[in-house]
């Protein structure tokens, strides 16, 4: 029992020892790449590893949606807190708060 349990402790300390970290010039070099990918995304937008499979946007935040998932979707840009996608067929219009969306559904512009 012992015997079976080495291979797996030695895995594990190697990982709290860091020994499979990431060299600085490359975390240096993800962390230029990830602002690069944000300044692509929309308004009140950043670049995520971990998108939304279930966005809200303009036409479903005052409904009950019935997609949930606790997975991460694909790399992406996704809204920072307290927006939401203004279209979810058209990203580059960035993200914009729930009044917002509200004036424009009056206005009818959605």
């Amino acid at each position: 029992m012992v015997r079976s349990l080495l291979p797996l402790l030695a895995l594990s300390s190697f990982l709290l020892l860091g020994v499979f970290a990431l060299p600085v010039e490359e975390v240096d070099d993800y962390k230029q790449q990830k602002a690069e990918l944000s300044k692509s995304c929309g308004k009140n937008a950043a670049w995520t590893e971990c998108s939304n499979l279930c966005p809200k946007s303009c036409y479903n935040f005052d409904t009950v949606n019935a997609c949930f998932s606790l997975r991460c979707g694909a790399p992406a840009c996704g809204c920072q807190e307290g927006t939401i996608l203004r279209d979810p067929q058209d990203h580059s219009k960035g993200c914009v708060s729930r009044e917002v969306c509200r004036e424009l559904r009056a206005k009818g512009q959605l």
